[in-house]
């Protein structure tokens, strides 16, 4: 039995193989629609991590200065030179994550890890690709999903023909026609419960052989819920210009209220001022109050206040760094607050 199934799976690529000698093959890429998918999975990337490498491995030497120019606020430290700048940096991340999908698969984490309303329209640039064969995946879950399949003719050209699907990891029980023009949708089944599925789509128009590939990931795992256990970190450093608090990580998402607090109390005549920067690298680009005017008048002191809530994913901690500087003012103090909630 062992040896059927082994000549069976070999025939069966070699069948493959075979088609795609024979026929010129064009294979659709969906690179003309990723800065749709971007630009509305940039909130998601912010809450999740996994969702941040696949949304980094959509930027390409063709969408870079695009992104450098919506997403540098969102996503700081890596949209500060050219491109083989940002790629060095990319790899870097990468490497530390042990991060490894390729585009297709970033594709299908970024569109199921988003709300359907989010990606409609990145779907619909896909599906409406002209001239060539296209898919997309909706409706994920642990055992199955549906896939949309488009085929959009050149000029000239009528229906794509020996249209096919090859699969690893699942199955359909209705195939897809074998001549298509238009779109036509399909559920396929996962092999085992949660695990990934990939496959090529392909057909043939005069002779020349169209394909598309896909990937269909496991559902994501939520993280725990946060139960109401709260608690403050409070770091103050008195009249010093300089304070930092770390947020340590947590199993479950959260979002932590961050308050920042630089006073400076009225010295002498000549326009006094006080300021405050507060930096979280890696989450928000550093902000500064500018020079705000401490009165002589009482109350003779002025305030630079930071107050921002922070979506940090679980498994992240986070440092938030204090500077404050004055003129003609007198430090009184510095201080972080953080509201967490813990589970």
């Amino acid at each position: 039995m062992e040896n059927r199934l082994t000549v069976s799976f070999l025939c069966s690529y070699i069948i493959i193989a075979a088609y795609f000698f024979i026929h010129p093959s064009i294979s659709f890429g969906q690179e003309s629609c990723d800065s749709v998918l971007l630009a509305k999975t940039v909130t998601v990337m912010q809450s999740s991590s996994k969702s941040k490498l696949a949304w980094l491995q959509l930027i390409n030497s063709s969408n870079y200065e695009e992104a450098k120019k919506n997403y540098s606020a969102q996503v700081p430290g890596y949209f500060n030179g050219s491109y083989k700048d940002f790629s060095v940096k990319r790899s870097e991340y990468f490497s530390k994550e042990s991060y490894s999908q390729n585009t297709e698969e970033a594709r299908a984490t970024l569109s199921i890890s988003t709300p359907p309303e989010n990606v409609s329209a990145w779907r619909s640039c896909v599906l409406a690709n002209s001239g060539g064969l296209s898919h997309v995946i909706e409706h994920v879950s642990e055992s199955s999903a549906t896939l949309i399949v488009a085929w959009n003719p050149p000029l000239g050209s009528g229906e794509i023909t020996e249209l096919s699907l090859f699969l690893d990891g699942g199955y359909v029980l209705q195939t897809l026609p074998t001549t298509l023009l238009g779109q036509r949708s399909v559920i396929i089944s996962r092999d085992e419960v949660n695990k990934g599925v990939s496959g090529t789509i392909s057909g043939i128009v005069n002779g020349v052989s169209y394909t598309t590939t896909l990937y269909i990931p496991a559902t994501p795992n939520p993280p725990p819920p946060c139960n109401s256990k709260n608690r403050t970190i409070s770091v103050d450093v008195g009249a010093n210009m300089f304070a930092i608090a770390r947020i340590p990580a947590s199993q479950c998402d959260r979002n932590i209220n961050v308050r920042v607090v630089a006073r400076a109390i009225y010295e002498t005549p000549g326009d006094p001022w006080v300021s405050l920067e507060v930096k979280i690298p890696g989450i928000i680009s550093p902000w500064n109050s500018g020079r705000l005017g401490v009165p002589a008048e009482s109350p003779s002191y002025r305030d630079a206040k930071f107050n921002q809530t922070i979506s940090l994913p679980a498994g992240q901690s986070m440092d938030v760094i204090a500077n404050t500087a004055n003129f003609r003012a007198k430090a009184d103090f510095l201080r972080i607050e953080a509201d967490i909630t813990e589970p």
